[in-house]
């Protein structure tokens, strides 16, 4: 049922304007935060029916990417030119970095990458590793470093801006105190929320504007450090958000 409904509003706006798709996305993107960022399904039918219809159509919106798939998933695992003793460095670097990070709308803080996080974003193993997956994709490339350290930090269900339509997500740093309690939830079309298993090293290259995905609440002494480095496929629409 969702996805007839999602064809027929898909067809019902000119999805070769520009305008008019990136005002069809900013709505869905609307409708996808309303979920709550518990890493469950809306129990309430015509929620759980407008979360549905909001997914569908995401999808269809880049309807024809190359390997996409329900979950957007295009590589998860830690790759060779993350050796341990890189890995350890990044880790030190990102904790220098803590001190000048600014904050961001949900307790977490963000920061400019440092010289070895700005290497592996610009690096051709990054760069041919996405194109292997995705295609030709522009050269300008996005880096975030992201720091969910204050307990209750978080980023709900959401899509990413069009920067970071393919995001190249590396864990650096998770550390807990006690219980691990946060997760970071991807959200498939047509399916349960799938919480991902995620060690530092790990690198998770999804469709990332297309696909809801979250960070659920950092616990108090719970500590997460990651870099999110954006690619945009070339042949689409994009919004450059710089």
């Amino acid at each position: 049922m969702a996805s007839n409904l999602s064809d027929k509003l898909l067809n019902s706006f000119n999805l070769k304007d520009e305008t008019s798709f990136f005002k069809l996305k900013e709505l869905l993107d609307i409708a996808a935060r309303a979920l709550s960022n518990d890493g469950v399904l809306p129990s309430d039918p015509n929620k759980l029916a407008g979360f549905s219809l909001a997914q569908e159509c995401l999808i269809g919106l880049r309807k024809g990417r190359k390997n996409l798939t329900r979950d957007g998933i295009l590589y998860k695992g830690r790759p060779s030119f993350i050796t341990d003793d890189l890995l350890q460095a990044l880790q030190y670097e990102m904790e220098e970095l803590r001190s000048t990070a600014k904050l961001d709308r949900w307790d977490q803080y963000i920061s400019q990458p440092g010289p070895l996080i700005r290497g592996i974003s610009e690096s051709k193993e990054l760069l041919n590793l996405v194109q292997e997956l995705v295609g030709p994709v522009h050269k300008e490339v996005d880096t975030t470093c992201m720091y969910y350290d204050k307990a209750g930090a978080q980023i709900p269900p959401h899509v990413d801006v069009d920067n970071f339509s393919v995001n190249a997500n590396l864990l650096i740093t998770h550390k807990v105190g006690g219980e691990q309690k946060s997760d970071f939830i991807l959200y498939p079309v047509g399916s349960d929320p799938h919480r991902l298993i995620y060690r530092p090293g790990d690198l998770l290259i999804f469709y990332a504007d297309c696909i809801v995905h979250s960070r659920t609440p950092i616990a108090k002494g719970e500590k997460v450090h990651a870099v999110s480095i954006g690619f945009r496929p070339m042949g689409e629409l994009h919004m450059d958000e710089r």
